[in-house]
């Protein structure tokens, strides 16, 4: 199929790294990162953000290993699977462009390639203080690079 494929590292762990690379939509406002609601756009190579292809689910996948291989020896679940909680040591890294689906840019500068709270992992600010950003389209959409920024950006 053309989905999201669906990947766990360590099922069932107590800490949560989720790879979202379906968009997002921050509703809420204000919000951590703006006085304003967002949609950052889904992860997409091609101008279809409705189906990931073979190349991107390839990417996806890659991804994923890397920065699943990043936090293997701690016990936390890495993830393209949105968890049904939201606490304080679960992190959404949205895997996006630099300008949302208004054309507005997303926290950082114009050439900040992710950005992420700091300080605030386990704290109850943690809930509050997400999502964090990978912006693929600042890093060539490279899966090496895109999995090294997501790692960075999770801690």
């Amino acid at each position: 199929g053309l989905g999201l494929p669906l990947l766990h590292s360590k099922l069932g762990a107590p800490n949560i790294i989720f790879l979202d690379f379906d968009g997002y939509a921050e509703t809420y406002v204000p919000n951590a990162w703006s006085n304003d609601a967002y949609k950052a756009l889904p992860f997409s190579i091609d101008a279809d953000t409705a189906y990931f292809n073979e190349a991107e689910q390839q990417t996806i996948v890659d991804v994923w290993n890397r920065v699943a291989e990043d936090f293997s020896p701690f016990n936390v679940d890495v993830t393209t699977e949105a968890p049904e909680i939201n606490g304080r040591t679960d992190i959404r890294i949205v895997i996006t462009r630099k300008k949302d689906s208004a054309g507005h840019d997303l926290p950082g500068d114009g050439a900040t390639q992710g950005a992420a709270f700091i300080g605030v992992f386990g704290t109850n600010q943690f809930a509050i203080s997400k999502p964090a950003f990978v912006y693929f389209d600042q890093l060539n959409q490279r899966s090496d690079y895109i999995a090294e920024v997501a790692s960075h950006q999770a801690g």
